[in-house]
């Protein structure tokens, strides 16, 4: 190569290595070249250079296959020393160098597989591998002031990688993994082989006893457009699914479900307000089929669930509800529902979309360890579920149903079953959204046909249905939780104020002890805060709180309140920014702070009030 280049007039300088760059406003001006025995040097002007680092053959798949490669101390490289049957490899790869012997070597490969397969087809002698190398056996040249680089990409140098072996960080893969040589864009392609060449000669060791990293999937890097392909994973859908699609509904997945986040006539904001201010104001539906729906009966109902969660049921009556959550063994919480008694050894739960068979198996396995005699059904496919909340909701549904609904007969937690629309149902009086609410529970067969006859009672009304998204406004105008996003992995109830949900009073459940130990050891606590209206847009879920330079909290949910006129908020804080009125700074995305201040929950109704309207004011209400 170098005699063509010479033949060509291009100036060859052997046994020499540039040394140094020069460069002036960010371009390159000239390179020093200095000689191996650093008895000579010159400076060359140029606005270019480019870098050999010798050959690093793309032997992933190989390694990926099973293949065994060794390293050539004859070509300076790594080639395969084993293959695994109907594996095969050419040229370069397999250190051949010469064009046509290339051709020769690929004709042999592909003969071997046509022969793998099962045709006949004729033997090709593969050709010898090269007998010179192609590369150099230790590129690493010194530097005058120890700027060594051999990662390109990361910046490490040879003293970099020095350090790493020094520390204990002996083998390929952990020194790897300790100075991130080979993570960057390239890949290892430009720097692996040479950093295992350091890490031979640190070590005293041929490369072949260094060894190689071992390359895993992707060996070349996919865009993300490529992997966007079929699905291969469970996806469900309600039994409203058809409504949703034809309402326009910007459907996403929550777990393994698809659930309207709001029906998109306009921009997703204006669809967004406009389902609140129905709901607030008039009346609408939502479905929450998604929801997990659990039935237990047996003669030890109650003492499992006295086990598996952390309040008390022994004195629920019948045919009422009331709020639960469960924790594990460490006091983390990890689900939260509803539980509905309908007959002394009879109970109906609710368990959130994205860990309802996660809450049967775990009731399951308590009921299997402590022997209990109780039969657990998951209902969750089998019924459907409609939320019909706003001021006027009780006028709706007093057309379709025989159920009495007066607050002496149908109060405030209470549980009936009766027909609607014919259809035989059990409805909540619940609500997550702070209104007057009724969850109705019924057939899936049925899903369709009552959510329609639902919107024919309402016509006069003005009602519609309203999706994921303005629900989740108007829970946290409510002071709702979202297990998942304002609590974490490590989050306990006294942290979130659902202490008055924990009876430590009780023999035993699941976190007993670790509840009675953290409840003294308070150091943080999810607060309300508002921040002015000029602020949205900039507050994100997940921006940090920063009291005197230093994290002292973060934000889990925050929106822009239509009944407040301000951007409000959850954030979970430590406890000394937990008193009203408490100023907090939240760092944005482009690191400046917005002034927030912490405010009483709920934001909306503290009361309850809207939760009470009798069928005969609600009007006035509205």
């Amino acid at each position: 190569f170098a005699a063509a280049a010479s033949a060509s007039g291009i100036p060859v300088i052997p046994n020499s290595f540039i040394d140094e760059a020069r460069g002036r406003n960010g371009r390159l001006t000239a390179v020093s070249v200095r000689s191996n025995d650093a008895n000579h040097r010159q400076s060359i002007e140029c606005d270019g250079l480019l870098m050999s680092v010798g050959w690093a053959p793309a032997g992933g798949l190989l390694y990926q296959a099973g293949a065994g490669l060794e390293y050539d101390t004859a070509l300076e490289q790594v080639v395969p020393k084993t293959l695994p049957a109907g594996l095969y490899c050419a040229g370069r790869l397999n250190g051949v160098f010469d064009y046509l012997d290339q051709i020769d070597d690929a004709t042999a490969a592909a003969n071997g597989a046509l022969g793998y397969l099962g045709f006949s087809v004729p033997t090709v002698t593969r050709p010898v591998r090269a007998a010179r190398p192609h590369s150099h056996q230790y590129p690493i040249m010194p530097h005058a002031k120890g700027r060594e680089f051999v990662d390109f990409d990361e910046d490490l140098q040879v003293k970099d990688l020095t350090i790493a072996y020094r520390e204990g960080f002996d083998s390929v893969e952990l020194m790897k993994r300790y100075s991130t040589i080979g993570m960057g864009p390239s890949q290892g392609k430009t720097s692996n082989m040479n950093g295992v060449r350091i890490l031979g000669k640190l070590q005293g060791k041929a490369v072949q006893a260094v060894g190689v990293t071992t390359p895993r999937p992707f060996t070349y890097p996919v865009p993300m457009g490529m992997l966007a392909g079929r699905r291969l994973r469970r996806q469900w859908c309600t039994p409203m699914h058809e409504y949703h699609e034809v309402e326009r509904a910007d459907l996403q997945e929550a777990g393994t479900w698809l659930r309207p986040m709001s029906y998109t006539r306009g921009s997703p904001r204006a669809a967004i307000e406009r389902e609140y201010q129905m709901v607030r104001k008039q009346v609408g539906i939502i479905d929450v089929s998604t929801l997990g729906k659990i039935e237990l009966f047996g003669p030890d109902v109650i003492p499992l669930l006295e086990y598996a969660y952390t309040c008390s049921f022994e004195k629920l009556k019948q045919d009422m509800t009331r709020y639960i959550f469960m924790v594990d063994g460490s006091g983390t919480l990890v689900d939260d529902g509803v539980a509905a008694r309908l007959a002394g050894d009879h109970f109906y739960l609710t368990a959130t979309s994205s860990h309802a068979q996660a809450v049967v198996r775990q009731l399951q396995q308590y009921a299997d360890q402590l022997g209990f005699n109780v039969a657990i059904m998951d209902r969750t496919f089998q019924v459907a579920a409609i939320n019909l909340a706003g001021p006027l909701s009780a006028d709706v549904l007093s057309r379709l149903t025989d159920i009495d609904l007066s607050p002496e007969k149908f109060p405030y937690l209470a549980l009936r079953e009766g027909q609607i629309a014919g259809v035989q149902s059990r409805v909540l009086r619940v609500g997550f959204v702070g209104e007057l609410g009724y969850e109705i529970h019924f057939p899936a067969s049925h899903g369709k046909a009552l959510w329609q006859a639902l919107l024919d009672a309402g016509a006069t009304e003005g009602i519609g249905a309203f999706g994921v998204e303005a629900q989740r406004l108007l829970r946290l105008e409510k002071g709702h939780l979202i297990f998942g996003q304002d609590t974490d992995g490590t989050t306990n109830p006294f942290e979130v104020n659902l202490g008055w949900g924990v009876r430590l009073s009780k023999d035993r459940f699941v976190g007993k002890h670790s509840l009675t130990k953290l409840k003294p050891m308070l150091k943080r606590r999810l607060v309300g805060f508002i921040s002015p209206a000029d602020s949205d847009n900039r507050i994100r879920e997940c921006h940090l709180v920063i009291e005197q330079g230093a994290i002292a909290g973060r934000v889990t949910s925050v929106a822009y309140s239509p009944h407040l006129r301000s951007v409000f908020g959850l954030a979970m804080v430590d406890l000394s920014l937990t008193t009203l009125g408490q100023q907090l700074f939240i760092r944005v995305s482009d690191s400046t702070m917005v002034d927030a201040t912490v405010t009483d929950m709920p934001f909306y109704d503290p009361t309850n009030e809207r939760q009470k309207i009798h069928i005969t004011n609600n009007r006035d209400m509205a």
